[in-house]
């Protein structure tokens, strides 16, 4: 196995579900200002909405992280970011600066989107949870 594949894969696995994992804890800590923007985008019952996102997130993004059926994970991640990017980083309804901002996140958010795309095509790679189970 090259170098880079054996340390490529899992350094790869970790910045990518990074913000996955850290935007979940963040999530458990600011329930009540999350479920209020949650609210303010239309989703209701925000708790429920609030809970499915803490879930997702620490689910999905620990998969992708510890490589344990990551390609199921970066799949549920895939279609969470696809739903909901329109809705919170709607940057055509902003002007100014915080059109700018919501047109970075939008597109960071794409850019995501193709690096769990890698993932759920070819799975956890080698160095994985599922490697060694």
């Amino acid at each position: 196995m090259k170098l880079f594949e054996y340390i490529g894969w899992p350094l790869g696995r970790l910045a990518l579900s990074f913000i996955f994992v850290y935007s979940g804890i963040i999530k458990i800590f600011t329930r009540s200002s999350t479920c209020q923007m949650i609210a303010a985008h239309g989703f209701h019952p925000a708790l429920l909405f609030y809970v499915v996102a803490v879930l997702i997130e620490l689910g999905a993004g620990l998969s992708v992280l510890l490589g344990y059926r990551a390609g199921w994970g970066a799949f549920i991640l895939l279609v969470y970011l696809i739903i909901i990017t329109p809705v919170f980083h709607n940057f055509w309804d902003f002007h100014g600066m915080m059109q700018i901002i919501q047109m970075i996140n939008f597109y960071k958010n794409i850019s995501i989107i193709g690096g769990l795309l890698l993932v759920a095509s070819r799975g956890s790679g080698p160095v994985s949870m599922d490697q060694i189970l």
